[in-house]
């Protein structure tokens, strides 16, 4: 491996994502792995376009890797679950209910984009990194069991859809550092063997301190966050993780 980037939550910014894609085309050409941690689609009109763009680029070069984010799922099951009105009332209240309407007519690329949307991964680990969109459920830790016992009681929504995780690394941390539970609170931070990679969250919303300065990854512990506040039109961001560590940003 070369090098590793990462990216989340573009949520429809299409030409933002490009001209990051544009900076880092030529190491991705040479080997360096794009991980894209999900949210595509969401609160631009270029959602579909953004999907498509995922699509084109995971089939041109096999160092990037394309995992599900809840706005996935969603669409998903708006789209082609029979089932999916409860998922499609959930895109209306969020504006989007255009996004599943323009899938549903586009016959053209209507399989495509459901096979894409089918095909995608909760959660991915590469080396000593472990990604997935929501990150983990850490309540389901239990002190001496393995990683691999720990995962295999994740489920899709721990992965994806997970709002408690963050609140959870906070809390857990704090509680490693001081307190009565020092010492069952350190094991689960300190036995986790994978620095974790995720979005979903805003940066600016989890580090309030930062939300007028320029934001930064979110770190705490083996977690670093990396939702630059695409959904709400402040930054799309790609974050290198090795073979150093630096944050390519751009504002919306």
């Amino acid at each position: 491996m070369k090098g590793l980037l990462v990216m989340s939550d573009i949520h429809g910014h299409l030409d933002t994502f490009n001209r990051i894609f544009s900076s880092i085309q030529e190491k991705v050409e040479q080997g360096y792995l794009l991980i894209l941690l999900g949210d595509y689609v969401g609160y631009c009109p270029k959602s579909l376009e953004m999907l498509d763009r995922v699509i084109e680029l995971d089939a041109k070069y096999p160092s990037i890797h394309v995992l599900k984010g809840n706005w996935e799922r969603m669409l998903y099951d708006a789209a082609f679950d029979p089932n999916g009105q409860k998922a499609y009332q959930a895109m209306k209240k969020r504006g989007a209910a255009d996004i599943v309407d323009k899938l549903r007519n586009d016959r053209a690329k209507r399989l495509i984009r459901k096979e894409a949307l089918q095909s995608m991964k909760t959660h991915l680990q590469i080396g000593e990194y472990f990604f997935a969109h929501t990150g983990v459920n850490l309540e389901k830790w239990v002190e001496g069991n393995t990683w691999e016992d720990f995962l295999s009681r994740q489920t899709e929504d721990d992965l994806i859809e997970n709002r408690m995780f963050y609140n959870q690394i906070e809390e857990y941390t704090a509680r490693a550092l001081v307190g009565k539970d020092h010492e069952a609170y350190s094991s689960i931070i300190e036995e986790i063997p994978y620095h974790i990679i995720t979005g979903h969250a805003p940066v600016n919303r989890i580090n309030p301190k930062n939300k007028e300065l320029t934001p930064l990854p979110f770190v705490r512990g083996p977690v670093i966050g990396v939702d630059f506040a695409a959904s709400s039109r402040k930054h799309v961001g790609l974050l290198q993780l090795q073979p150093y560590f630096s944050l390519y940003l751009e504002k919306i």
